[in-house]
């Protein structure tokens, strides 16, 4: 078969639902790049080359796995995340772009601090940290992850785009920084569980493959904000900046746990659809 040949089957088998029902045509194009290093535009040029079987077979054999709902990410075994391209993969949160806003509003309260220290909570990939360490070139960040499985891909994730200003610590977020040997940092930000543990069995199929230890939040779904405004906060300098992403109506909630963590000048951020996804503050510097 060509490459055109084998494209236009893989669109046809996803939008016929014969493979499964979680395929798209983005889907395929994406798989198809992946496995055939060709593009839409390349595949215009070069839509008559003969395909190699083993290039097809692997093709194949993810559409199959894309539309019994494995998340294409993880199939991808990368995603990009404001400039970089990070590894992921099972066991570690997708990043997407509702959390841009964390990064950039956290990077503008920081803008006037000389080589800040922040605080990356529940890490994942390190998408957040690495991102305000890429926009402040003099910025130091602790990445501070559980998972053993989210782990690896952090590490590796830092090791490519942290610049040796980026590093992992193994802790809890929910048991708090004791024997963690920290320094107090300038900023403490978080894009932590956030859902409702009754929620989760609602959530798309893609979503449920992500680790239901980055995605439950506790019964409410603020058991990491109490955890992160009783625990950590306490790291925070005086006028240094706290600030979360949050889930869907959870904005004030969150305000008042920081308010009574000492947090004042606290402001909300939208991401692209308008959904209110950032809660941000600076601590009191007299309390």
């Amino acid at each position: 078969m060509t490459l055109r040949e084998v494209y236009q089957l893989g669109k046809k088998q996803a939008q016929s639902g014969e493979i499964g029902a979680y395929c798209t045509d983005f889907d395929v194009l994406c798989l198809f790049e992946h496995c055939f290093g060709r593009d839409r535009q390349a595949l215009i040029v070069h839509g008559a080359e003969r395909a190699s079987r083993p290039q097809m077979e692997t093709f194949f054999s993810l559409l199959k796995k894309k539309a019994a709902g494995e998340p294409l990410q993880y199939l991808l075994g990368s995603w990009g995340f404001m400039d970089m391209e990070l590894a992921v993969g099972p066991g570690v949160l997708i990043p997407r772009e509702d959390t841009i806003p964390l990064v950039l509003e956290t990077v503008q309260r920081l803008k006037n601090f000389s080589a800040p220290v922040i605080l990356d909570l529940c890490a994942g990939t390190g998408a957040v940290g690495l991102g305000v360490a890429r926009e402040l070139p003099d910025a130091k960040v602790i990445c501070v992850e559980l998972s053993p499985l989210a782990l690896p891909y952090l590490e590796r994730n830092l090791s490519r785009y942290g610049e040796g200003r980026v590093r992992a610590v193994k802790g809890d977020v929910l048991n708090g920084p004791d024997g963690l040997s920290l320094p107090l940092v300038d900023a403490v930000v978080s894009n932590p569980p956030y859902i409702c543990t009754g929620e989760l069995p609602g959530l798309q199929k893609e979503v449920r493959q992500e680790p239901r230890l980055a995605l439950d939040g506790g019964p409410d779904g603020l058991s990491f904000y109490r955890a992160i405004t009783n625990n950590w906060l306490g790291l925070l300098k005086p006028g240094g900046v706290a600030a979360v992403e949050i889930g869907n109506g959870q904005e004030n909630a969150v305000a008042d746990l920081l308010k009574t963590a000492g947090v004042s000048q606290i402001t909300f951020s939208q991401d692209i659809t308008g959904a209110i996804r950032v809660v941000i503050g600076n601590k009191n510097v007299c309390l």
